[in-house]
C-alpha cells in the first residue's frame, strides 16, 4: 500500500500508514485481524471522526472513527513494523533505533570496535561543530547515520552486558 497523498507527519494516520507500507497492506490486514479496507480507513486522515462508512470492526457503533488500537500497535511492530515506534519515541521526547540483539559477546565487542576505527574522528567534528554552533543541515545529515551506527553498536554491547546480568542471578 503506497499513499496517493502525503499524510502529516506526527499523526497516527501517518505512523499507522507507515508500519502498513513496511508490512504491506495484506500482511498488515492479517497480522492485526483487520480488513483491509479498515486498515485504509485507519491511514486516511481525511475521514470525519463520525462517518460510518469508515467502519468495518464491528466492535466500533458507528459514531467513532476507525483508529487502531494499542494491541493493533503491538501485532504490527511484533511482524516487524517500526514505524508506530519510532512515532512513539518521538512523542516521549526520544528516539527508537532498531538493532539486531546479539548476545555474542565477541560480535558485540568487533561491531564497537569497528565503529571506534571507523567513525570515531567523524563523530569528534561533529561534536566539536555542535559546541561551537556551527552544524550546518548538510553536515548533521551526514553525522545521522555515523550517529546511528555508534547507538547500533553500543546497544549491541548493553545487550550482552544485560544478559551476562540476567545469567548471573539465575541460580
Amino acid at each position: 500500500m503506497r499513499a496517493v497523498k502525503p499524510r502529516q507527519p506526527g499523526t497516527l494516520h501517518a505512523a499507522v500508514l507507515g508500519a502498513v507500507e513496511e508490512l504491506g497492506l495484506d500482511r498488515a490486514a492479517h497480522e492485526t485481524i483487520r480488513s483491509t479496507g479498515w486498515l485504509y480507513d485507519a491511514t486516511d486522515d481525511s475521514r470525519s471522526p463520525t462517518r460510518r462508512d469508515c467502519l468495518t470492526d464491528e466492535s466500533l457503533d458507528g459514531r467513532q472513527a476507525a483508529r487502531p488500537l494499542y494491541e493493533d500497535a503491538r501485532e504490527l511492530s511484533r511482524a516487524g513494523a517500526t514505524a508506530l515506534a519510532i512515532d512513539l519515541a518521538i512523542l516521549a521526547g526520544g528516539a527508537f533505533l532498531p538493532i539486531a540483539i546479539d548476545t555474542d559477546l565477541a560480535a558485540a565487542h568487533a561491531a564497537v570496535a569497528n565503529f571506534s576505527l571507523q567513525s570515531g574522528e567523524a563523530i569528534s567534528e561533529t561534536v566539536q561543530c555542535v559546541a561551537d554552533g556551527k552544524l550546518c543541515p548538510a553536515d548533521a545529515r551526514k553525522a545521522l547515520p555515523l550517529i546511528d551506527d555508534a547507538l547500533r553498536a553500543l546497544m549491541a554491547l548493553r545487550a550482552v552486558v544485560v544478559a551476562a546480568s540476567v545469567q548471573a542471578h539465575r541460580p
